[in-house]
């Protein structure tokens, strides 16, 4: 499937409404083979990996759920935080978080999330429906996907893996850095 802007406009409007102005937050859109997934830049340059979007978008809410995720990085102004790895999964947890609970019917309840990351440890905060009982993060991950109504700011999700990640050899591939770059985000 090739993206463009045509497309992004329609799976936004569609999924949010026709007037909705969340697709323009997308001004350009490239492919990108050395990109792991997808990115957008603050300028809202998106760029996407074709090989991971024909392996993991199956649906228009997997799609969805991809080009809401990129959009609500600038949105949320996830900008302001330092480039790290840990500062990239706090940002895409919150984001996987609201899309699968507030856009659920949108998103198939995060469908791609559900898919593209494990259900436990450090990547159980990045979907919904993950097993984290048992898990360091369980207490983060019911801040971020309980209707207690209990949130966290990206500062407060930064510091809280800055210490339960700090023992932690775990591994994890983002769906894409904030920032648009190109290298994988292992951790």
């Amino acid at each position: 499937m090739k993206i463009t802007l045509e497309l992004v406009r329609q799976i936004m409007r569609d999924a949010l409404g026709f007037d909705s102005f969340a697709a323009s937050f997308i001004s350009e859109i490239r492919e990108d083979k050395n990109h792991p997934t997808a990115g957008i830049t603050k300028q809202g340059e998106l760029s996407y990996n074709p090989g991971f979007v024909a392996k993991y978008i199956k649906s228009k809410e997997d799609l969805f759920c991809l080009l809401f995720h990129e959009i609500l990085h600038p949105a949320f102004a996830h900008f302001i935080h330092l480039e790290g790895r840990l500062e990239n999964i706090a940002c895409d947890s919150i984001i996987n978080a609201v899309i699968s609970q507030i856009y659920a019917p949108q998103s198939k309840l995060g469908s791609l999330f559900q898919r593209y990351y494990r259900p436990g440890g450090i990547e159980g905060i990045l979907r919904p429906g993950s097993h984290m009982r048992n898990s360091r993060y369980s207490a983060l991950y019911d801040c971020l996907y309980s209707h207690r109504g209990v949130r966290m700011t990206a500062g407060e999700v930064i510091q809280s893996l800055k210490i339960l990640a700090e023992k932690s050899a775990e591994k994890v591939v983002l769906l894409g850095t904030h920032d648009g770059s190109r290298e994988g985000i292992p951790l």
